[in-house]
């Protein structure tokens, strides 16, 4: 955290301030049918957060660092 900065303050600057703010018109939203991807080559496909799928050498790997004993 930068000098003279409090994490009150910073949060209150990001919650409150106009700069900060992404349209969800400005994200580009791509619907990808997982089931029938051919990928040639190594291919990356990011879901949400941390979830994303990779497909290499024909074989899927899911990838979520939140899954746990309960998952």
């Amino acid at each position: 955290m930068l000098e003279g900065i409090s994490m009150t303050g910073m949060m209150k600057e990001f919650i409150f301030s106009k700069t900060n703010k992404v349209s969800l018109n400005e994200i580009p939203i791509v619907k990808t049918d997982i089931k029938n991807i051919s990928a040639s080559s190594p291919t990356i496909i990011w879901f949400i957060h941390s979830n994303y799928l990779l497909i290499i050498n024909g074989k899927k790997i899911l990838v979520d660092p939140v899954f746990s004993g309960n998952a």
